[in-house]
């Protein structure tokens, strides 16, 4: 697991800077540090990975009708049996509410199954997922520091080695089969099989 610390130190180790053993220091660099790792993890968490998406996640409406939207919620979409209904995220009253964007209300008469696409704790994050957060944080801080070309192209083969592990991770966790995932591909393995009505 990697810590926010670990993060912030990583971060601090692009610039040439020294560590620091707690993230209230009070120290500028890891102040500012914290602020970009903060905007990078927000950032990449929001294009939904396997640890923070909910699929086929059911959202029931309240008495009043309303479907407050989760606390930690970067996105919601309909799926499943749901699919076709259009919604959105919007404010009403100072909270979060679903909006269902056909019928122009907040009002729903029954659950919803929706894909939800979560802000977690960056300690919750797998390995991976934290590994890549952290450095392309600190590619991003270092540009904004320093400009350096030298440190960019080390700190950007970091990220790019996060990438790639990252990817790789996500692969194994959505256990993606060529042979039946892939309409084109079971067309041709199934061709000429006795049971497939050609």
């Amino acid at each position: 697991m990697i810590t926010k610390l670990d993060a912030v130190n990583q971060i601090l180790d692009a610039i040439g800077e020294s560590n620091v053993s707690s993230l209230s220091s009070g120290l500028p660099d890891a102040e500012d540090a914290e602020k970009v790792l903060n905007r990078v993890n927000l950032r990449v968490q929001a294009k939904g990975w396997h640890c923070n998406t909910d699929t086929e996640y059911l959202l029931t409406p309240e008495v009043s009708g309303y479907i407050p939207v989760p606390f930690d919620a970067i996105s919601i979409d309909t799926d499943g049996r749901s699919r076709g209904i259009d919604v959105t995220v919007r404010v009403m009253g100072g909270t979060r509410q679903l909006y269902n964007r056909e019928t122009k209300t907040f009002l729903f008469t029954q659950p919803l199954t929706c894909e939800i696409i979560r802000l977690l704790d960056f300690e919750a994050l797998t390995y991976e997922l934290a590994a890549f957060i952290a450095a392309t944080a600190a590619v991003e801080y270092q540009r904004e520091q320093l400009g350096s070309v030298a440190l960019d192209s080390f700190t950007v083969q970091q990220m790019m080695v996060a990438e790639t592990a990252l990817q790789d991770a996500e692969g194994a966790a959505e256990d993606f089969n060529v042979l039946t995932d892939s309409i084109s591909v079971a067309s041709i393995v199934r061709r000429n099989h006795p049971l497939s009505g050609r």
